[in-house]
């Protein structure tokens, strides 16, 4: 059995059976992180492979001062067809935040109401495919509606430069 792990903008880890010629895939997982890291391993029993991902997992979650928004103490509600996002008093931020988000519709309605006092936040959405769906600045108020797409895992990406103000946008399967 091997492990192997790679660290830069996503951590994957891998587990390999590797009693064939070019190993047989028994575990992979995912998380998106800004880091820089690469291990390599071989030979891990499966109660060390185990234990190195629960480690791994809590140092990853506990990570909150990684967060650029934490400051600013964000109200982020992440349920299945509906998503929350609120950061209040934001002074003069300059960063790039992604959620995926459960939609089981192929459409979503997108309401607006934040008060950007300085510099500019957009807020854009993408479905299963990658494909953009909507994107608009949070200095526009109101309600808005998605193009059509397929149901499943869409990601929301708030993208702010030099921004002042208080964010608010909720987006709802339509």
């Amino acid at each position: 059995m091997a492990f192997r792990m790679r660290v830069d903008d996503y951590l994957t880890a891998t587990v390999f059976d590797e009693g064939h010629d070019r190993g047989t895939l028994i575990h992979r997982w995912s998380l998106h992180r800004k880091r820089s890291i690469e291990m390599i391993s071989r030979d891990f029993s499966v109660l060390s492979v185990f234990s190195l991902i629960v480690i791994i997992f809590q140092l990853f979650s506990g990570c909150a001062g990684d967060n650029p928004l934490a400051p600013f103490q964000p109200e982020i509600a992440n349920n299945p067809d509906t998503f929350q996002f609120q950061a209040t008093g934001v002074t003069n931020l300059s960063t790039t935040v992604e959620y995926f988000w459960q939609n089981s519709g192929t459409r979503a309605t997108i309401n607006q109401s934040s008060a950007v006092t300085g510099g500019s936040a957009t807020v854009m959405l993408f479905d299963p495919g990658q494909v953009q769906r909507y994107s608009n600045s949070l200095a526009v108020n109101g309600t808005f509606q998605s193009d059509t797409a397929t149901a499943g895992s869409w990601k929301i990406r708030v993208t702010l430069i030099n921004l002042s103000g208080t964010l608010n946008f909720r987006v709802q399967k339509l």
